[in-house]
């Protein structure tokens, strides 16, 4: 009976967006992230994640190819429901002890870390962010709005989106939101936004993150994105509102964005497989929300030198995805002398070998060209020292 239910999910799923986009299913996560519910990604390469309520209060970091790094567990603190993680541009982690399944926590917590102390290995040193709600506890069936799973930070301050499981469903999610200090606040929401969908357990929030320099926040559903862009002047779950389909039900869990890339990943469930890492390129997402890709931020870590001496030059870049790239090299009166032909290459790391032996000494700009986007480099050609 349990798996027609869950067919009938994934029939109705499909009716629920006129857009799709699909994720890329990247690595399998360790066994001990079975119950994963929170993620950021510190790069393109290194991702940390915690489990959710009762398991341990600790950290883990993963590589890209889902490899355990390393574990940073926070002595005399309790996992009660950790349900999501986010990091400011200060250098602070946050955790987000808000998980209230049952809205019968009036009382819940956000715990602060150094990102440093992860880093490098300093023991860590925990604040606290203290929330009382103010409301009745345990709230009527129409206030059922006080489990929160979704925590992102901006200017300062922390927002936080509430999971809906109040009756009859309406997919409005609440928006709480408190400075980023160390303190103790009683608290109401302050504003509500409304996602898309019909059926609470696919579409009510599960997970978000935001990107200031996009403008663009995510909110994570079983089978669903939605992504709010938002003019300077706005708020950032105010603004333009798209929903996608992911195609897939499972029990997503935990979004963050990477400098290249948007991870996501889900937790095994007992009839839906999961522990898996997925990835969706920024600029996939970015293309179908009509976003201008140039204007937005987007690093390969390309490595060209300043100056050559030898007579090859060496370019290394690094792909987070499969993509497409030639480039060229041009003299400073815009004349092409050189060209490498435009092909397919698989994610990860790059180095090629540009013989330059042919050319005489001179500045040069070197244009590597990645899925239509240019990045050009100046270069100078000496002569070679003599032996």
């Amino acid at each position: 009976m349990k798996n027609r239910f869950i067919f009938i999910l994934m029939l109705l799923s499909n009716w629920s967006f006129s857009q799709s986009i699909t994720l890329l299913k990247y690595c399998q996560l360790p066994e001990l992230l079975r119950e994963n519910s929170g993620m950021i990604a510190l790069n393109d390469s290194t991702l940390i994640f915690h489990n959710d309520s009762g398991n341990k209060a600790c950290l883990y970091m993963v590589n890209h190819n889902c490899e355990l790094l390393d574990t940073f567990c926070l002595k005399g603190i309790k996992n009660v429901d950790w349900e999501d993680i986010t990091m400011d541009t200060k250098g602070h982690i946050y955790i987000a002890d808000l998980g209230n399944n049952q809205n019968k926590r009036d009382t819940v917590w956000i715990l602060r870390i150094n990102t440093s102390h992860i880093t490098h290995g300093e023991t860590l040193q925990i604040d606290s962010i203290s929330i009382v709600y103010q409301d009745i506890f345990p709230p009527g069936p129409k206030r059922k709005m006080y489990d929160v799973e979704a925590l992102y930070w901006h200017n300062d301050s922390l927002f936080f989106l509430s999971k809906n499981r109040r009756e009859p469903f309406d997919g409005i999610s609440w928006v709480f939101g408190i400075p980023d200090k160390p303190g103790f606040h009683h608290l109401q929401p302050m504003d509500s936004i409304k996602i898309p969908g019909v059926i609470r357990h696919l579409s009510w929030v599960t997970a978000a993150d935001y990107e200031p320099s996009s403008r663009l926040l995510l909110i994570l559903g079983s089978n669903q994105l939605t992504a709010i862009h938002h003019a300077p002047e706005e708020k950032p779950y105010h603004g333009s509102q798209t929903t996608f389909d992911l195609g897939a039900i499972s029990q997503k869990e935990a979004i963050a964005f990477s400098p290249t890339m948007i991870f996501i990943s889900d937790e095994d469930h007992k009839k839906i497989p999961g522990r898996t890492l997925y990835m969706l390129p920024k600029k996939l997402l970015y293309k179908k929300l009509g976003l201008d890709i140039m204007d937005l931020p987007l690093s390969f870590d390309v490595r060209v030198p300043e100056k050559v001496t030898t007579d090859s030059l060496e370019v290394t870049f690094v792909l987070p995805y499969d993509s497409w790239a030639g480039w060229e090299l041009l003299d400073y009166s815009g004349l092409r002398v050189k060209v490498g032909k435009p092909k397919d290459y698989p994610r990860g790391f790059h180095r090629i070998y540009i013989p330059i032996h042919t050319l005489d000494p001179a500045h040069y700009v070197f244009n590597l060209i990645i899925d239509d986007m240019p990045h050009a480099f100046q270069i100078g050609k000496k002569w070679k020292p003599e032996d």
